[in-house]
Formats: structure tokens, C-alpha cells, sequence
């Protein structure tokens, strides 16, 4: 940037995801969860923490009445929040993945469509910084489109695959982690699909972020609306509220709180859709199923015949959009934010409502 050009605040993109419905989440960035926000007050605007709203999964949830701000009063911590995203996550179904490297075409597919929406934001390539990447397609993509890329991952299956197989730089690490420490303001863009939901520190995360963001840079998020239509017609068995994996349902109010005005822009805010594999659909269906023993007989059934493997064998097949992923009326959101002058940064965001 010139010396004498105006300075910029960071920008920053939200967009939730679908896969949150099915208590499913992308891999990476839950490690620790700091005392600063445990019992006593929301994560976000530290307001006195609420009465009990309903417990998922044996764990409390609260939601702050200030920020409006779902959370978990009780996640897990350390160890046991870094097992959630072992091998098995990504190969065993369930609420992970069935195969996600098997999926790759279809990973690559989103990840296409990511940077094409991000190339709307007026942002060149230049760094790009991908939080809780996983086995690195999204990188990869962007890396072809010009982009100098990197990332951090904390699961050791996914980010072994991004290093070795497809020679990324990409971290074993936690965003949070005190040994993950790149350079202030040495990216241009930084994106977290569908990862903010599950780090135990948003307010960490959020200064974090804006200390990494270049003048004039963005940061892209998706993450899940708790007052989409489907949400609030489902109440508590709204398959997104997930914990232990899911600590954190973010409606525009909770963003706004988290990502200060002051600090930052608010570019775009509007929902978006995730496409996955039609096995990935289906061991979804079979695992909501779990507690209907035929049913989910009979999607495990199909998911093993020739129907379930189409979209991987036949080129000219799509995959599925991701259930839910229809709109701001079915929950996730995609979010576009940039840094204010004060913090020479600039954010754009994006919501999905599923």
C-alpha cells in the first residue's frame, strides 16, 4: 500500500454450512478451552452467562439474550477435543466423512466455487491463510488460481495428506495454538469454512485475526444461523446444535458483537451452498437414522450398491447440494469482513440458515 493512501479495515466473509445440520463439522481448529470463557459469562460479549436453554448430546446450552450467541457451557478440553478429528473422522461415516478423500472431486468443486465468489470481493491473489483446511483442496485450488498459499490443521491424518501428497504448506496445529504464530499483517486473504463454530475462544480468534490480515485484506467465513427458519421450526433437535463438536451457533447479532465495527467492516452477509458426494448424503441420512434400525438398514444398503459411488465412477454426474443448503430460510450463511482504518483491515461475511 502507498504511503499516502487511505488506510483500510480488514474485510471479512461469513458463510454457514449445511454440514453443521447433521452435527458434521470441518476438522481443525479446537484445542484447549481457555478459563476466560468457561462458566459465568457468554464467549462473545462476556454478558452474565444465561439460565439452561436445553442440553444436547449430555451437554448444557445457553443462549445469551445480549449477543444471541448459542453455545456450550460444558465442552470438552485438550486431548479429547483433538481425538474428535482423528483417521475415523474422515473415513468411519457417522457424523464426520465416509471417505473424504474419496470425495475429492467434490471437494474440489466447492472449492472452486469458493474462489470464484471470493474473486467478487475485489481481492487478487496474493497470501491466503485457509483455517482448519483439512486435506488442503481448497489450497490446492487456489494455488493454481495464483494464490501463495498456506494453512493450519490440527488433525494428523488430514494435514499429512495436504503436506505429503499434495506438497502444500499446511501446519499441524490449532489456530489458537501458542506455537502457530505467522507474521502480523502477512495475508491477504483468510478463510474459515465452517470452522468458527468450533474453536473454543471466538474472542481469541477474532484479534487474532484482525493481527494477521493485510490493509485492505478480507476474511471469509461460513458458519451456521441458529435463527434460520429450519432452526427455529426444529428448536433443540435442530441437528446442528452438535456438541462436543459443535460449541458455538452465530446469528448476524453474535458476529456483529464478535467482529467489532470499530474494527471491522461488514462487506456482504448471504447464504450459500455446500455441494457434497451422494455417499456423503447418504451415511448422513443413515446416521440420523441410527435410532431407526430399518431405515438406516436400508441406507446403508443403498450407500453400498452401485447408487452410492455414481457421482465417483460417472464423470458426467453432480453430486448433491448439501440438505439445508437452499437459502438464508434453511440456516448457513457466508460472510465477507475488512478491517476499519483504525486496524487497517477490512471483512466481508456471509450466513447460511441451516
Amino acid at each position: 500500500m502507498n504511503a499516502g493512501s487511505p488506510t483500510l479495515r480488514p474485510r471479512w466473509v461469513c458463510r454457514s454450512w449445511p454440514a453443521a445440520r447433521f452435527g458434521t463439522t470441518v476438522p481443525g481448529m479446537v484445542h484447549a478451552y481457555p478459563e476466560t470463557a468457561a462458566e459465568g459469562t457468554c464467549p462473545v460479549c462476556r454478558a452474565p452467562a444465561p439460565p439452561l436453554a436445553f442440553v444436547k448430546n449430555g451437554y448444557p446450552m445457553h443462549r445469551c439474550p445480549t449477543c444471541e450467541l448459542v453455545y456450550s457451557a460444558r465442552p470438552p478440553q485438550g486431548e479429547k477435543l483433538e481425538a474428535l478429528y482423528s483417521a475415523q473422522y474422515f473415513t468411519d461415516g457417522g457424523a464426520g466423512y465416509p471417505d473424504y478423500i474419496a470425495d475429492e472431486r467434490t471437494h474440489r468443486r466447492q472449492a472452486r466455487s469458493y474462489l470464484r465468489k471470493i474473486s467478487k470481493l475485489d481481492a487478487k491473489p496474493g497470501s491466503v491463510l485457509d483455517v482448519g483446511c483439512a486435506t488442503g483442496f481448497f489450497l490446492d485450488e487456489a494455488r493454481k488460481a495464483g494464490w501463495t498459499v498456506s494453512g493450519c490443521e490440527l488433525s494428523e491424518y488430514a494435514q499429512r495428506f495436504a503436506e505429503r501428497e499434495l506438497g502444500l504448506d499446511v501446519v499441524r496445529a490449532g489456530f489458537l495454538d501458542p506455537h502457530f504464530v505467522p507474521r502480523p499483517e502477512s495475508f491477504d486473504l483468510i478463510t474459515m469454512f465452517n470452522v468458527l463454530e468450533h474453536v473454543p475462544d471466538p474472542t481469541g480468534v477474532e484479534s487474532k485475526l484482525a493481527n494477521l490480515v493485510r490493509p485492505g485484506g478480507h476474511l471469509v467465513i461460513e458458519t451456521w444461523d441458529p435463527h434460520s427458519l429450519f432452526a427455529r421450526m426444529l428448536g433443540p433437535k435442530w441437528p446442528t446444535y452438535a456438541p462436543p463438536t459443535v460449541l458455538y451457533c452465530f446469528t448476524k447479532r453474535t458476529l456483529t458483537h464478535l467482529f467489532d465495527p470499530e474494527r471491522w467492516t461488514l462487506v456482504s452477509y448471504r447464504p450459500a451452498a455446500k455441494w457434497i458426494s451422494i455417499d456423503h448424503g447418504l451415511s448422513l441420512l443413515e446416521y440420523e437414522a441410527r435410532k431407526r434400525p430399518p431405515l438406516a438398514r436400508l441406507l446403508r444398503a443403498v450407500r453400498r450398491s452401485w447408487l452410492g459411488r455414481i457421482d465417483r465412477t460417472a464423470p458426467s454426474t453432480r453430486s448433491l447440494v448439501y440438505p439445508g443448503a437452499f437459502g438464508a430460510k434453511n440456516g448457513g450463511a457466508w460472510a465477507d469482513f475488512i478491517p476499519r482504518p483504525a486496524r487497517n483491515t477490512r471483512w466481508t461475511w456471509n450466513t447460511k440458515s441451516d
